[in-house]
């Protein structure tokens, strides 16, 4: 392999840019220990670890696997992220050491990872590709250097509170000396390597280091409230970082496959076309949720069984709800005495219809697409609130009191409710569905390529297999409709049905 970079001006910089590394890796639990003597500063850091270590992996980890070893590395990712979680769920007994297999598998990612570090700041350039860069430039091994900030405080994030100090700062040593190894020739041990069982497993490492950030993330965060303005600026920073690395890598010529920088513009197109009607969705949500009383009981109670699923779905309609934030509204509306037919119209409508799905439909699917899917799930909706409340004839909920003042607004004034809207839409609604929504677009992206290189295999389904196979599959995605719409939107661009594409919606 030739040598990427050698010298500049005539000094050696391949031990400067060690050190630096070594620096940025000792320099992380100094920075979390400062951190710890104002809560902003701890808000702030987790955030920028959280994002940075997610996004890297999304973004530069996995993209890598698939141009190693194909697609099928996406569900050894998955596995290693999803698999802990089930077994965490199903065996309350085995969580506490499923999380710990995660951890040390992580950890040994992170070991790994930092070998090749190792070998890139040598000028090894450890890639399968038949392709490197012969321009000695600083961009690589400078974002090499770059990158190990956030990882040495991942590193010390994840370890010294559960284990202490000295675990801590072990394994950030380790890390260091394997850095160190690949400085000094360790590299050579991989080049007979099988490359695709290289990017598999570190695919599964990555699923595994996703799990251990977000259950880590779950467990300090789910009891905490109101808006953590220092951790989205935290967040913010670490997304700036990793988009710094994505627009170095190619110019490195780190991307030599062209996925990668392939698979970064499919992603900030979508963002782009879904940024305006999410903004607008989210602030209209926020008025219409502060501005526009919810005191409807009584009237959904009136009429048939046809006329209350009709109500059900008229008083969801402005409320912007995911399919998990819809249920416990659904419980309350049972146990305020709303008619089963109209609570359940409402349950099975407002995920689909509310607006920020609408508005975010129109620049993905288009006006008619996102006409076809209201109506159909209109439809859906009424028919199933009506079979519903024929079932139950009302007998439970006849025995339940109303309440007129059902999420009324206690907030007196123009401009404390204008701000109360504001907080509404870009905090509460924001904090419910943008992760959704972020997460979905980086399916998107990742689907994308796939979906290209099968799409001769949709369009040459028969329309009935294929909208049933859309409907199953659909089934155990558990996501807010307007997260599955860039998802729904790429579909369609590579071949899909539109009936197709609505039946994965409505399921």
């Amino acid at each position: 392999m030739d040598v990427v970079l050698t010298t500049v001006m005539g000094v050696e910089l391949g031990p400067i840019l060690l050190v630096a590394s070594l620096l940025a890796l000792i320099a992380a639990p100094m920075i979390a220990i400062l951190a710890q003597r104002g809560r902003l500063f701890i808000d702030a850091l987790d955030g920028f670890v959280f994002t940075s270590i997610g996004v890297l992996i999304v973004a530069h980890v996995l993209p890598h696997c698939v141009n190693e070893g194909g697609y099928g590395v996406l569900l050894v990712a998955l596995i290693g992220m999803l698999g802990p979680m089930i077994i965490e769920k199903s065996l309350r007994g085995a969580a506490q050491k499923a999380h710990m297999v995660a951890l040390v598998l992580a950890l040994i990612g992170v070991f790994l990872h930092g070998v090749i570090d190792g070998i890139a700041l040598a000028g090894a350039g450890f890639s399968s590709g038949s392709s490197e860069t012969n321009n000695p430039n600083l961009l690589l091994p400078l974002a090499v250097v770059l990158h190990r900030l956030p990882v040495g405080l991942m590193v010390w994030w994840l370890l010294r509170k559960p284990y202490g100090r000295a675990t801590a700062i072990t394994v950030l040593a380790v890390v260091g000396l394997g850095t160190v190894g690949g400085y000094l020739g360790l590299g050579s041990l991989f080049e007979s390597t099988d490359h695709s069982g290289v990017a598999f497993f570190q695919a599964l490492v990555a699923g595994s280091l996703l799990h251990v950030v977000v259950h880590r993330v779950h467990s300090e965060d789910s009891m905490s409230k109101g808006w953590r303005v220092a951790s989205g600026v935290g967040g913010l920073f670490g997304v700036f970082l990793v988009g710094l690395l994505s627009i170095w890598e190619p110019l490195a010529g780190l991307d030599s496959h062209g996925g990668h920088s392939d698979s970064i513009h499919t992603f900030l197109r979508l963002a782009a076309e879904s940024a305006p009607a999410l903004l607008f969705a989210y602030a209209a949500a926020g008025l219409v949720h502060v501005f526009l009383p919810h005191s409807s009981i009584q009237w959904m109670k009136q009429g048939t069984t046809a006329s209350q699923a009709m109500r059900g779905v008229a008083f969801g309609l402005p409320l912007p709800m995911c399919s998990c934030g819809v249920i416990p509204f659904y419980q309350t509306l049972i146990k305020r005495g709303v008619p089963p037919s109209a609570a359940m119209a409402f349950f099975v409508a407002t995920p689909e219809l509310g607006l920020d799905a609408v508005f975010l439909s129109i620049p993905l699917l288009g006006t008619d697409m996102t006409l076809a899917r209201v109506l159909c799930a209109l439809a859906v909706a009424l028919f199933v609130g009506w079979v519903v409340g024929w079932w139950t004839q009302t007998r439970e909920s006849s025995n339940l009191e109303g309440d007129d003042t059902f999420g009324a607004s206690t907030i007196v004034g123009f401009w404390p409710r204008t701000r109360e809207a504001i907080r509404v839409g870009f905090g509460d609604i924001v904090d419910g569905t943008g992760p959704w929504i972020i997460f979905n677009l980086i399916i998107t992206t990742l689907a994308d390529p796939v979906l290209k290189e099968y799409a001769h295999l949709l369009s040459s389904m028969p329309d009935v297999v294929e909208i049933g196979a859309f409907a199953l599959l659909g089934l155990p995605i558990y996501v807010c409709a307007s997260g599955a719409t860039p998802l729904v939107a790429v579909l369609i661009a590579n071949g899909a049905s539109p009936g197709a594409a609505i039946a994965f919606l409505l399921t």
